[in-house]
């Protein structure tokens, strides 16, 4: 059990392992806090109120000869309360990952989940 200090929450994101191979770029409140990889995952803390995620992977492929970049981007935005944990799903959705999903998933189950995934480094400035 994480100490969570007063007037925050810890979010615990993570990324089963799924058909993209491509890492996510995690950010938190527009800022850039981690790269999600399969089986990853990322613990947190935040303050008390709006929480906004944004994952995104970018892509490259080819049209008319030349490499073209395309990124396939989702928000999420959820309200927050002092002292709680929050465990955070991301995942493609699509046979080839043209969906982004994240969404929050009971305690019980994200807990059992992030068991199974390694955890990840901080992204550093």
């Amino acid at each position: 059990m994480v100490e969570i200090p007063p007037d925050e929450s810890v979010v615990y994101i993570y990324r089963m392992n799924d058909v993209e191979k491509k890492a996510f770029v995690i950010e938190y409140n527009d800022k850039e806090i981690c790269i999600l990889e399969n089986g990853g995952y990322f613990p947190f803390f935040v303050k008390k109120g709006k929480v906004k995620l944004t994952s995104s992977i970018d892509y490259n492929f080819f049209t008319s000869g030349l490499v073209d970049l395309a990124a396939v981007k989702k928000d999420f935005v959820f309200e927050a309360d002092a002292g709680k944990s929050y465990y955070v799903k991301c995942h493609t959705t699509g046979a080839v990952a043209q969906e982004i999903s994240i969404q929050i998933v009971p305690e019980n189950f994200g807990s059992k989940n992030i068991k199974e995934c390694r955890l990840l480094e901080p992204v550093t400035e």
